[in-house]
């Protein structure tokens, strides 16, 4: 009798998980959930100069947008920001954000090492009330998110993606 109420009770208790239900339909997409960030967000960020900015005053409206969060000791950031750099006739009509949560030091370091301050169309902020990595709900580095020109979401770039196929979500 034990028996059948302990397996009762189990099948009771998986039909009671089972019958959960989300009332989000949010779409998964490289780990992130897509609804949580249509709009391009506003937060507080630091330029180079220590310069406080709103992140929605370093987008081009003209521009496709590319945020970029980093770490400056991340190799797949490094190589992200080497591949960018290679290819920046692939991304004319591009803008991208790099962001990190790094001191400001070690960010214009990054910045300097990888080139990112030859282009107009790259700019490096640090997130120094790390409201993009909450925001986002980042799991890994680089995080990678494309906006259209209206600042609407378009894509993330799941890890491991080929430099080919951001230049294919920004043109």
């Amino acid at each position: 009798m034990k028996q059948i109420i302990t397996v009762f009770s189990f099948l009771l208790a998986g039909f009671a998980c089972s019958a959960q239900t989300n009332n989000h339909n949010h779409q998964q997409e490289g780990g992130f959930t897509v609804e949580t960030y249509k709009k391009f967000p506003p937060f507080p960020l630091l330029n180079l100069d220590s310069a406080r900015v709103n992140s929605s005053q370093a987008i081009d409206s003209k521009k496709k947008t590319v945020v970029v969060y980093f770490s400056p000791i991340c190799n797949h950031c490094q190589h992200l920001a080497e591949d960018i750099t290679g290819n920046m006739k692939s991304f004319k009509n591009t803008k991208f954000l790099f962001i990190s949560s790094y001191s400001i030091t070690e960010i214009k370091d990054f910045a300097n090492n990888y080139g990112l301050n030859k282009f107009k169309n790259i700019s490096v902020f640090q997130d120094d009330q790390y409201k993009f990595v909450s925001f986002y709900k980042l799991r890994s580095l680089p995080g990678i998110f494309v906006y259209d020109t209206n600042q609407e979401y378009l894509a993330t770039m799941p890890d491991h993606f080929k430099i080919e196929d951001l230049i294919k979500a920004t043109n």
